[in-house]
């Protein structure tokens, strides 16, 4: 079988390594410009890895971060912007809107998913797959002890 992702490789070698967790950031979705083949590797990623963890012992978290944004790339913030409201108004239909992929949920920032990546590996109680809603928890709890 193809490794369908390098990240697969990289969960192989904590294992090696006796890492106790691993992390990886995939997708919550695609969008319309994008060949399907990108989420349905990430899929076949975070799989093939859970399964590694499991024969392992390694604790896994795979994020699934919607549209990121950051001011370094400037383009991106308008973009979120829009999205934004697209997300928003998908809520009203209760998630259901067709054809929107990742464009259906807040986009979420750089930073915040850095700070929920690193609070996932550091709260052992984290694992498997862990969505939007879920990634802005854990940027919330680390924003809530930054304040502390």
């Amino acid at each position: 079988m193809l490794r369908p992702h390098a990240a697969v490789t990289l969960a192989e070698e904590a294992v090696k390594a006796d890492a106790k967790s691993f992390l990886y950031i995939s997708a919550i979705d695609s969008f319309f410009t994008l060949p399907k083949r990108y989420i349905t590797t990430k899929r076949e990623a975070e799989e093939i890895i859970g399964g590694i963890g499991e024969k392992s012992g390694m604790r896994t978290v795979s994020l699934r971060p919607s549209f990121l944004y950051d001011s370094s790339r400037a383009f991106t913030v308008p973009l979120a912007g829009v999205m934004g409201a697209v997300s928003a108004v998908n809520g009203l239909f209760g998630g259901k809107l067709p054809l929107l992929g990742a464009a259906g949920y807040r986009p979420l920032s750089v930073e915040d998913v850095a700070g929920a990546a690193v609070k996932a590996l550091e709260d052992e109680q984290v694992k498997g797959v862990v969505d939007v809603d879920g990634i802005q928890t854990l940027a919330t709890r680390v924003w809530r002890e930054g304040m502390l």
